[in-house]
């Protein structure tokens, strides 16, 4: 699907918003590899699980970007530092609602001053409501996806 986007954009996308289960080192080699416009500016994530390699992954393959969504992700204070040191152009990062770090870790939001906004309202280390069974309202969790992109 995530191919299938960044082609039919004519390689020219400037924001991708991918479904949370494609973010692949594999998915960001490709977007690295085949978007040619130098208008790329972000990316979009949102409910995703950011291991150390999809940090390593973003950090690496994406350090020009200016946007990043990851509300409602789940991302250790380690992964998130690993993209705020190498992603430097970022403008506008938002990290709300996720867990993994603290909305108030000192540490990130020192990283994040210079970020014009920089959403961590809502973080935890650990939601303690996780726990309770038949907390989704109704929704398969699984089965909802977003995949777009904006173009130049």
């Amino acid at each position: 699907m995530m191919k299938f986007v960044v082609d039919h954009s004519d390689r020219c996308a400037t924001y991708l918003s991918l479904p949370n289960r494609s973010l692949t080192d594999e998915a960001l080699i490709y977007v690295a590899d085949s978007i040619h416009c130098n208008n790329f500016v972000g990316l979009g994530v949102p409910n995703a699980y950011i291991g150390k390699s999809d940090a390593s992954a973003i950090a690496t393959l994406l350090p020009n970007i200016k946007e990043l969504d990851l509300r409602c992700a789940n991302i250790e204070k380690e992964s998130l530092v690993m993209i705020l040191k190498g992603c430097k152009e970022l403008e506008c990062v938002d990290v709300s609602d996720c867990e993994g770090f603290d909305k108030g870790d000192i540490d990130i939001l020192k990283l994040a001053s210079h970020i014009r906004t920089f959403k961590p309202e809502g973080s935890m280390l650990f939601d303690s409501d996780d726990d309770k069974e038949g907390d989704n309202d109704g929704f398969d969790l699984d089965l909802m996806f977003y995949c777009g992109y904006r173009s130049c």
